[in-house]
């Protein structure tokens, strides 16, 4: 996890205004969502394991896809009501 946050690609993409996620809060989501492996998790059960608050959930996920979601690349996907993450895909994405 701390290799995620410390790539560059990331670093630099946190500097947006836009993504406010702070540390604890994406290591929270990327550790759910990496517990799931290529599961779906609904929206509900990731709000509920992330510890946060179920009414904001979709703008975490917004903000998590803008991070990760580097070239057009589907790290963090949303299906209907269902976030998947691909962590091998990030991997390649970040190079690490």
């Amino acid at each position: 996890m701390q290799r995620v946050l410390a790539a560059p690609e990331v670093v630099d993409r946190r500097r947006n205004p836009r993504i406010r996620l702070t540390d604890d809060q994406l290591r929270r989501l990327l550790g759910v969502l990496e517990a799931a492996g290529t599961m779906p998790i609904p929206h509900t059960r990731l709000a509920q394991e992330a510890k946060l608050p179920p009414s904001r959930i979709n703008g975490y996920v917004a903000q998590l896809q803008d991070l990760l979601n580097v070239d057009g690349y589907a790290v963090v996907t949303v299906r209907d009501d269902e976030v998947v993450f691909d962590r091998r895909l990030l991997e390649v994405q970040l190079g690490l």
